[in-house]
């Protein structure tokens, strides 16, 4: 690699001083080590000063949970981590990754304090249409009788009185959705220190994706704290037309605040 064009693959910093060689490969099976600065390591591997192209969506994926790997293993070995999102070069050698850890010493050292005895969690809740639907039909007296004048009219008379009575419990059941939303989201925050609603929609296992979902959370939550928050979304989930799927822990990717670096 020429000199000039020479970066460092940047996957966590550690907030501790740890000169090491990883065993496990890193992106595309680089060789994984550290670079330290005072107390802070920084978790690299050498690379060109620009992002590498990956050959197509399945090797681009390949990378990114290779990225995700060497984090996760990082954070198991050596504790706190500020970890980095995919794709992150700092230009230069191991000289100027230390560096760089000094000019960012405080303010990594402020994200690593903050980060201390806490992990993210993804929280999803999805509903089924259908039974929430049926559980609004039931609770209402009025649209029941609505549902039982369709029978014995005319086809076409029926045609829109029907269309009109599902246009209604369509918006009974979003209204009831926004509620449990809000409801959900606010119980959520309370065991929990920071929340962050996501906006992409996740990948999820079969049996999620004929349900709709209505709860996509990102939670910073203190170690003392997962048990109760688990204790509340296994009552949650409880609720007929209700699935709850809760994840991790991940390191902090979605909390990590470092502006200007």
């Amino acid at each position: 690699m020429n000199r000039n064009n020479e970066g460092r693959y940047l996957y966590s910093v550690l907030n501790r001083g740890i000169e090491a060689e990883f065993a496990e490969a890193g992106v595309n099976g680089a060789r994984v080590y550290t670079v330290v600065y005072r107390d802070l390591t920084a978790v690299v591997h050498a690379c060109s000063d620009r992002p590498e192209t990956a050959d197509g969506e399945d090797e681009a994926m390949e990378w990114i949970l290779e990225h995700i790997r060497v984090v996760d293993l990082t954070t198991e070995k050596f504790g706190t981590v500020v970890p980095f999102a995919f794709g992150t070069i700092i230009k230069g050698d191991d000289e100027v990754v230390s560096e760089w850890l000094g000019e960012n010493y405080a303010a990594l050292k402020a994200e690593l304090s903050r980060f201390e005895g806490k992990a993210e969690y993804s929280v999803q809740i999805f509903y089924e249409q259908e039974l929430l639907s049926g559980e609004i039909l039931k609770k209402n007296p009025g649209l029941q009788a609505q549902k039982e004048k369709l029978t014995g009219i005319p086809r076409g008379t029926a045609y829109l009185f029907e269309r009109r009575l599902e246009q209604k419990i369509a918006e009974e059941t979003e209204a009831l959705i926004s509620g449990l939303a809000a409801e959900y989201e606010a119980r959520i925050r309370d065991c929990s220190d920071s929340v962050h609603s996501e906006e992409k929609k996740p990948r999820v296992p079969e049996e999620y994706k004929q349900k709709k979902l209505f709860v996509f959370l990102a939670c910073l939550v203190q170690d003392s704290k997962v048990q109760e928050l688990g204790e509340l979304l296994d009552r949650i989930n409880e609720r007929e037309g209700i699935c709850v799927r809760f994840i991790g822990p991940f390191a902090p990717y979605s909390f990590v605040s470092l502006e200007g670096i």
